[in-house]
């Protein structure tokens, strides 16, 4: 048999009242308590009466046991972030008290914050849940035993891959603004961003690789999976772009032209959240959040490129790791502005100096392992003089700087870099190198041509290759080196086809001589 529920009277919904509804609770008769949960549910479109009663039981929280949770999730449904400031104020009091009250509704509390971050109140604006940030600041200044709840939940609740751009643009927004309010969650916060741009950049890449059977089979039914999968790429596309353009403006507004300790606080962060998330991972744009920050800030550039030395350099790190190392250490030498030709000399007679030294120590050892370090080293010494070459070549000790690279002894050491270099590095260089008689590898790359042995280390996949995505590639678009060329040595367009994705290289060396390019020269990562 149903019992009809009657209305509270205000006087009921005043402390008092709500202090003898508990009790009677406590004595089994919950008559009274029900038509409170009836109440607060039927009143959630009068705020005047469902305000009085929040402030009545903000009173009153000591009467909130364990036994009371129906009724505290029945309040916390209440999407309060829509709601006027007055209203929000009240929730953020009561729910700040039931905290300090009841520690049994701490992590509930935290947990429900967390949730309203990624929520809109129209489908296309964002907004700053201050009430929700409020919270989570009183619980990091009164009590700091849960912080690790908070910063477990930073990384749980972020938006699913597939769900909505709003939502990934509400909670980055958000935890950002937690980040700069509540610097114990900042390092929290940017590894959180930084993955999740990492993951959705990595989709990005799977859905844009199209597999050998899908080029050389095709089949009637593939046509709508193959439309589905082009629009599923074009949505994640859009949401990198946002998502991570919003964060480097982000980025560049708390740093630029701030204090000293922010600016280190953000390195600190991006250098730490590099080597775990981005140094190994399968992506293309989420990269250039480490070149933005160091171009940048020009002054930390050099630590950057220490970095990627030692990574390279680091005999313990796995051989992978190595060469990834120094491909990053190539990609930024060349790519960014902030790196001046005095360091950029600096790098690159110390990647000379490396290879030399590794041939002089293995080129008759006769032993037989793994050389896979020592060509990547070569082919980023290859790239790195051919990508600058013009302004290496102007300056006025240019002879015994190239005396200094050993090239000649590198371009004709038993273990034959040449051989193993990527088609298009190596048709490149050895262009540049016979049009200023830098040096002859032509005699070395005709014998190996002849040779049956295949080559074995082919990675053309440098980093920091320009961005395709509109926003980014705005932003970061100041500080972003093209290759120069010189009149005597540029590409003739109208001799080879070259592809779109290769426009930077195509743009600065428009109008040559030079002829018969390989066709992989049209995948290499100069673009």
């Amino acid at each position: 048999m149903s019992v009809v529920l009657r209305k509270l009277t205000s006087k009921e919904c005043s402390p008092g009242g709500l202090v003898k509804i508990f009790n009677e609770r406590k004595a089994g008769k919950e008559l009274n308590y029900k038509a409170l949960l009836h109440f607060i549910r039927s009143s959630r479109a009068n705020l005047p009466e469902l305000l009085q009663v929040l402030k009545s039981l903000s009173l009153v929280v000591a009467l909130f046991d364990k036994n009371c949770e129906d009724l505290y999730q029945d309040i916390v449904e209440i999407r309060w972030e829509l709601e006027n400031s007055e209203f929000q104020n009240t929730m953020v009091s009561f729910l700040i008290k039931l905290m300090s009250s009841q520690p049994f509704y701490i992590n509930r509390v935290i947990d429900r914050a967390m949730n309203g971050l990624s929520r809109s109140v129209q489908p296309d604006e964002l907004i700053i849940h201050h009430s929700n940030i409020k919270i989570l600041q009183f619980v990091s200044e009164h009590l700091p035993a849960h912080l690790k709840f908070i910063q477990q939940k930073l990384n749980q609740q972020f938006p699913h891959k597939s769900k909505p751009l709003i939502e990934h643009r509400t909670y980055m927004r958000n935890i950002l603004q937690i980040a700069k309010m509540m610097p114990v969650f900042f390092d929290e916060v940017i590894f959180t961003v930084i993955e999740k741009l990492v993951k959705i950049d990595s989709d990005v890449e799977n859905k844009s690789d199209i597999s050998p059977v899908s080029e050389l089979f095709s089949f009637e039914e593939d046509t709508e999976i193959e439309v589905a999968r082009e629009v599923e790429l074009s949505e994640a596309k859009e949401k990198l772009d946002k998502l991570m353009s919003e964060f480097l403006k982000h980025m560049e507004s708390s740093t630029f032209g701030g204090k000293e300790s922010e600016v280190q606080m953000w390195c600190k962060a991006l250098m730490v959240a590099f080597n775990n998330h981005l140094l190994k991972a399968q992506c293309h744009n989420a990269p250039f959040i480490v070149f933005h920050f160091f171009s940048l800030h020009c002054q930390l550039a050099g630590l950057l490129l220490d970095y990627f030395w030692d990574t390279f350099v680091e005999v313990n790190n796995p051989a992978l790791v190595r060469q990834i190392g120094v491909m990053y250490l190539a990609g930024f030498a060349n790519r960014s502005k902030a790196v001046s030709l005095p360091n950029f000399r600096k790098v690159l007679l110390s990647l000379g100096s490396w290879c030399y030294r590794y041939i002089t120590q293995n080129d008759n050892s006769g032993r037989k392992f793994s050389h896979d370090v020592f060509y990547a080293a070569s082919q980023a010494l290859f790239y790195m003089f051919s990508y600058r070459h013009v302004e290496l070549l102007a300056l006025p000790d240019h002879q015994s700087f190239l005396r200094e690279l050993n090239l000649t002894s590198l371009i004709h050491a038993q273990l034959n870099p040449l051989r193993q270099c990527c088609t298009a590095v190596l048709e490149v260089f050895d262009r540049i190198t016979s049009t200023y008689e830098v040096a002859m590898c032509r005699v070395v790359i005709e014998r190996n041509s002849r040779s049956l042995s295949s080559n074995r280390y082919h990675n053309e996949e440098y980093p920091f290759r320009p961005c395709t995505l509109p926003s980014i590639s705005t932003i970061i678009k100041p500080y972003f080196r093209d290759m120069q060329c010189s009149n005597s040595f540029v590409l003739n367009k109208r001799h080879h086809k070259v592809s779109e994705n290769f426009e930077d290289w195509d743009t600065t060396m428009s109008g040559s001589s030079i002829t018969a390019l390989s066709p992989c020269l049209q995948a290499i990562s100069f673009d």
